[in-house]
């Protein structure tokens, strides 16, 4: 597996690497440099160039999440491909499934752990898809109470209809809903400080910013509940959701 289709949080740190460097080995085939350009993953991206820029900004968000500093923009391509994405070279759960045996025995795992229950997946994804729209996170949280507790390697349904949810964009308002959700969480423990420079963040439309200080926050207070969530590596934020910081750390 080159490029994966679920989240960059279950990867470990070499795994996250490995990935960003595959996504620019592809994108950089795909701009006529030259390469292995029969690869099965090279096929599956070929028109699909702006799924492969959501891909790489979403494994770039959690490359920062775990302190690395990103310098290397994407190749350009000749035209923009065609939108949505390429099919899965194999299922989500069975993509899960691997990472699972990958990293089985080491002492480096993801940031997320890899969910056994359907349940235990849907809790790391509410948020994010929380943030494209309140109705959707309704149906899908409301299916939920009837769905049962699966093994994941069963859910496939699930799985594919919260991965479908996340390839929506992120909206503005819905995005600010998903802050205050998460806020809730933390406000109770949360210094004046804290508030104060989240609540500044959040007023102002700075939402990298503030999903940092939320994230922060969640370590500092070890909400393992929060931390385990992929809303804070959500994929490509609107302009009007970015504000000012829209990419934190030092960035060419």
């Amino acid at each position: 597996m080159r490029v994966w289709d679920v989240h960059p949080g279950y990867l470990d740190r070499g795994g996250l690497l490995g990935q960003h460097v595959e996504i620019h080995a592809i994108r950089s085939v795909l701009a006529g440099a030259g390469g292995y350009t029969h690869h099965p993953e090279v096929l599956r991206w070929t028109d699909h160039f702006a799924a492969l820029e959501i891909a790489h900004d979403v494994t770039v968000q959690e490359m920062r999440l775990r302190g690395f500093r990103h310098r290397s923009p994407l190749a350009a391509v000749p035209e923009p491909g065609s939108p949505g994405y390429p099919p899965s070279l194999i299922p989500p759960t069975d993509q899960l499934d691997r990472i699972r045996k990958k990293l089985r025995g080491r002492a480096a795992v993801g940031r997320i752990p890899v969910p056994d229950r359907g349940t235990a997946f849907w809790a790391q994804h509410k948020y994010s898809v929380m943030a494209r729209g309140y109705r959707r996170y309704r149906e899908l949280s409301s299916a939920m109470s009837g769905y049962g507790d699966p093994h994941i390697t069963d859910s496939g349904e699930l799985v594919g209809a919260v991965l479908c949810a996340l390839r929506r964009p992120v909206l503005p308002g819905a995005m600010r809903n998903t802050l205050d959700h998460i806020w809730g969480h933390l406000k109770e423990e949360a210094d004046p400080t804290e508030r104060a420079d989240y609540e500044a963040a959040r007023d102002r439309g700075a939402t990298v910013r503030a999903l940092v200080k939320l994230f922060e926050m969640a370590e500092k207070y070890e909400e393992r509940y929060l931390l385990h969530s992929t809303v804070f590596a959500p994929g490509p934020l609107p302009a009007a959701t970015a504000g000012t910081d829209a990419t934190p750390g030092e960035v060419e």
